[in-house]
């Protein structure tokens, strides 16, 4: 199935000409093929442009499935915009250039016991949350200054994460109870909430992005497709799902 991602490149966040025109370009994955293709959008309507795409990038992991943009900033003047594409097999990290281009940066390590649905980033762009849903774990990858993924935990870049080389290593995981069936992930309330078929778990994030512990949290109690929400669990101010009485 193609997953899509919308993104708006400005000139500004390129540190180019602020007076140049912005211009917005649809990503989509084209598992079957391991591609990602970039077609422009018109500003007007909203609709990709009836044109072949800007860009056709292959990228070597196994059924890409999932995409997300970032803009990372280098420094005070100067900001860049970030492709993360999720395969089967691992995630990779590409810069994307003036005109839609893809240039692959870094990569994290490469295994099937992935799978990943969904990926998020933390609000500081400093971390990478990864489902291995074959494991039944949830890794967290430092990313560096440029927002690709690093072995190192000081965020300082590694050799590692650069191809040919076998990819950068998550700094640690949390093991939840979904069966790797963790479908979406989402950072919000200084916590990372996972959803599975039949339940959603939430885990703390500590000052340094990594992930710990697990709220109790509402699930399919009696197998009949439904989350129970009634009667003893709720969510307080932090976030967290609490037992009532």
């Amino acid at each position: 199935m193609p997953r899509l991602l919308l993104t708006a490149l400005f000139a500004a966040a390129f540190a180019w000409p602020a007076a140049a025109a912005s211009r917005w370009v649809l990503y989509a994955t084209e598992a079957s093929q391991q591609r990602v293709d970039g077609f422009v959008v018109s500003a007007n309507t909203g609709l990709p442009i009836d044109q072949p795409p800007v860009e056709q990038q292959h990228t070597g992991g196994e059924r890409p499935r999932r995409v997300l943009s970032r803009v990372v900033e280098v420094d005070a003047t100067h900001k860049m915009c970030r492709l993360y594409v999720a395969s089967t097999d691992r995630v990779q990290v590409f810069q994307i250039f003036e005109g839609g281009k893809l240039k692959l940066l870094g990569e994290t390590e490469h295994t099937k016991q992935m799978q990943p649905h969904d990926i998020e980033i933390a609000p500081d762009g400093n971390t990478l949350y990864v489902p291995f849903r074959r494991q039944n774990t949830i890794a967290a990858f430092r990313l560096d200054a440029n927002g690709v993924p690093t072995t190192n935990a000081d965020g300082s870049p590694s050799a590692d994460a650069v191809p040919p080389n076998p990819g950068a290593m998550p700094l640690s995981c949390v093991y939840g109870n979904s069966f790797g069936g963790w479908e979406d992930i989402e950072v919000a309330n200084g916590k990372l909430y996972a959803a599975a078929t039949n339940h959603v778990a939430v885990y703390g994030i500590d000052a340094t992005g990594q992930l710990y512990g697990a709220a109790r949290v509402p699930f399919d109690r009696d197998g009949n497709g439904v989350i129970d929400q009634s009667g003893d669990v709720d969510v307080d101010q932090d976030g967290d799902f609490d037992e009532q009485d």
